[in-house]
């Protein structure tokens, strides 16, 4: 148990590279497994505290006139290379009920498995590096779902209601402060993966002095 790591190659510089640092993507599993340790992920929320009107809601679910979502996830989130030379979020079998009110067994109306991939943007600002999620691919397996339900109407909801929850992952990798050296600091940096296998966050740049 415990986060995924792997044997990235890491990247190689030379006398011409500049001011560049390498964090390997095994930092980031590292941080999204303790956040799913903490919970971040485990969510309890009202459409009011989703932002989603009922009416809306009710057109995709018509078996919903209220709505309390409970998602549970299975298994930490991972950032992979993809084949695109990016970086990859994979997200699998979050459990995700959907109740007509409150939290009770009696009132669990919709319950299915949901798992996402997404591509990953790296951002560089005020001297931090910060993640961003892009195309978000869903997937579903519906466990529970009322009689003559419209498959497609489901997943659209999903796709709604899991991209809401995209933005609470990605803010459960907080900013990570770039490296300074005698006081010195990255400035105007940019990010991109590096290593032969696409393993590693190489951020690079200039570095001035306060």
């Amino acid at each position: 148990p415990g986060a995924l790591r792997s044997p990235f190659t890491a990247p190689t510089y030379g006398a011409s590279t500049g001011a560049a640092a390498a964090l390997s993507g095994d930092v980031l599993n590292q941080l999204l497994y303790a956040g799913h340790g903490a919970g971040v992920l485990n969510t309890t929320a009202t459409n009011e505290e989703l932002g989603l009107d009922m009416t809306t809601v009710s057109l995709l679910l018509p078996a919903l006139s209220d709505l309390t979502m409970v998602v549970t996830p299975t298994y930490a989130p991972l950032v992979r290379p993809n084949a695109a030379d990016g970086l990859q979020l994979q997200l699998a079998d979050l459990r995700v009920d959907l109740y007509n009110g409150d939290v009770d067994p009696s009132l669990l109306t919709y319950a299915l498995y949901a798992s996402l991939e997404a591509d990953v943007e790296l951002l560089v600002t005020d001297g931090a590096l910060s993640l961003q999620t892009a195309s978000p691919v869903f997937t579903a397996d519906v466990v529970l779902a009322p009689t003559g339900t419209n498959t497609a109407s489901l997943e659209t909801a999903l796709e709604l209601l899991m991209v809401l929850m995209l933005d609470d992952l990605t803010g459960s990798i907080a900013a990570i402060p770039m490296p300074s050296l005698a006081g010195a600091a990255f400035v105007d940096g940019t990010a991109a993966v590096a290593g032969a296998e696409g393993g590693y966050i190489e951020v690079s740049g200039k570095l001035e002095s306060p």
